[in-house]
């Protein structure tokens, strides 16, 4: 099932892989412009033997952009919000790829009692930002956002790889397409 789910105004898009009793939530890493089709191997894999749900974070896939804020709290809350509406009960396993492992942490540190487990695919950790050159990649990621030449080349190798790896139709490519020159290095991902 893929679907809209609507929180705070905003459309969260949702892909889901129905058929065990243990729920995964798949939780993608900053740099990943379409989770639902960079992770959908994986998920129809997972979805073997549990229930998979995926959630595109504000600014990323098909989901919407947003002017409100990002920080982590926020990310998590809509998370949170999102399984709420899809009436999915807790505890739930955090598969979390790259700095979607720092919100799996975040959730599980300030929501304890709804986590079974986090896994870990590639995981950031907080040792990993302790001498992270924050304002040197907000620059250079603000440099990218207004660079229109860069984005758009970016935005179609993004897809012509997608196309050899998952079959896409023609009108499913334009739509990536727009959407990859939308989501690549917007406002959500700089804040």
């Amino acid at each position: 099932m893929e679907n809209f789910v609507e929180v705070h105004g905003y459309k969260n898009f949702v892909y889901c892989y129905d058929q065990g009793s243990i729920t995964l939530v798949l939780l993608s890493g900053s740099g990943v412009p379409f989770p639902s089709l960079e992770y959908k191997t994986l998920a129809k894999a997972l979805a073997k033997t549990y229930q998979v749900i995926g959630i595109e974070k504000l600014g990323y896939g098909r989901s919407d952009l947003t002017e409100n804020n990002r920080d982590i709290d926020v990310v998590v809350h809509e998370y949170r919000s999102v399984l709420q509406k899809l009436g999915i009960n807790s505890p739930i396993v955090l598969v979390a790829h790259s700095m979607g492992f720092l919100e799996a942490l975040r959730w599980g540190q300030q929501y304890p009692f709804e986590i079974a487990g986090i896994l870990g695919v590639d995981p950031a950790t907080p040792d990993c930002y302790r001498e992270f050159d924050v304002e040197g990649a907000t620059k250079k990621l603000k440099e990218m956002s207004a660079d229109v030449v860069c984005r758009k080349t970016t935005a179609s190798a993004l897809v012509e790889q997608f196309l050899k790896e998952q079959k896409i139709s023609e009108k499913e490519k334009n739509e990536i397409e727009d959407l990859a020159f939308r989501n690549l290095a917007n406002q959500n991902w700089i804040s």
